[in-house]
């Protein structure tokens, strides 16, 4: 009878409810959700006390609970802006990262904001991340901008299709400095892997803002290590530098690729920069050859009398 009772009771309960009830009968809250998992779609379960908190998620996961009430009790939960559930997560898999990324395909740009404790999650769960970014035909820029924050760029299969990250290059400039940094960095590191006509596009957007982050020393070594792999160190005594090696791996990229040079000089926007990559023409005999040729290019764009001084020395 008891549980009759209990069930019955639980019934007539529905999420907007919560808003009232939770304040004033917390130690319940678990055992009704349990009950019923659709309640748990009420932010205001995932406002109480932190442990209890814990003990709903347990009680709603413990429930039968389909996919589509699963991404409603996230997007509460992330609507609330718990911080202590991500690290409860982990013990049921890799159920939360699509749920997690719907609700940021939908509300990240806005005024929600998801908790930096989920990010820990999202990275542990790299390969299901890169899965369902890949499989969607339609990601939101803002998600797009997001994934960088969480993924390193050298992660498997993320970089299996460059054209999904395109809308992206539309809004860097919507970015704070820091973000465009470490979204720079990404891009960057992934067109360094690619000999896609895409990664053109990338490069020319993020490498002098790559080369101006590692100047002033702005970008974290958590970025630079999927650039680091692939950018060659010109010397063992000079592995230290970063601009030099990003040079490098840029001139190296187009060499290899056969892309058009006039495409690297587009990337290039300050002198400094030009002139620190017709320097590399001393370094190896193919680098030379290939930078006379981006040199004899350059001469017939609209450059300025020290850009057009660099590249006459080097024709």
């Amino acid at each position: 009878i008891g549980d009759q009772i209990l069930f019955g009771m639980c019934q007539a309960f529905e999420p907007k409810d919560f808003e009232t009830v939770s304040p004033q009968m917390p130690d319940i809250l678990s055992v009704v959700v349990k009950q019923k998992p659709i309640l748990a779609t009420s932010p205001a379960i995932w406002r109480t006390q932190r442990q209890l908190q814990v003990r709903i998620l347990h009680a709603v996961m413990s429930a039968s609970i389909d996919a589509e009430t699963l991404n409603l009790v996230v997007e509460a939960i992330l609507a609330a802006g718990s911080d202590i559930l991500p690290e409860h997560a982990y013990h049921y898999g890799d159920r939360f990262v699509a749920p997690v990324l719907r609700w940021l395909d939908s509300y990240i740009g806005t005024s929600q904001r998801i908790s930096i404790a989920w990010r820990p999650y999202l990275r542990v769960h790299a390969k299901e991340v890169a899965s369902l970014l890949t499989a969607s035909s339609d990601v939101s820029p803002a998600l797009l901008m997001f994934i960088p924050t969480v993924l390193p760029a050298d992660t498997p299969a993320i970089g299996h299709n460059l054209r999904i990250w395109s809308p992206v290059l539309d809004h860097l400039d919507e970015l704070s400095e820091s973000d465009k940094t470490v979204v720079a960095a990404f891009l960057f590191a992934l067109a360094l892997r690619s000999c896609e006509p895409i990664a053109v596009s990338l490069l020319r957007e993020s490498f002098q803002f790559v080369y101006d982050a590692e100047e002033h020393e702005r970008l974290d070594y958590e970025y630079w290590r999927p650039i680091e792999i692939v950018a060659p160190a010109l010397s063992t005594w000079r592995w230290w530098d970063r601009c030099e090696r990003s040079c490098a791996a840029i001139v190296d990229r187009f060499m290899a690729c056969n892309w058009d040079p006039a495409d690297m000089l587009r990337a290039i926007r300050r002198v400094e920069t030009l002139e620190q990559v017709f320097g590399l023409a001393k370094t190896t005999k193919a680098r030379k050859q290939f930078l006379k040729r981006v040199a004899k290019i350059g001469l017939e764009m609209p450059y300025s009398v020290r850009e057009h001084r660099i590249l006459e020395s080097h024709k």
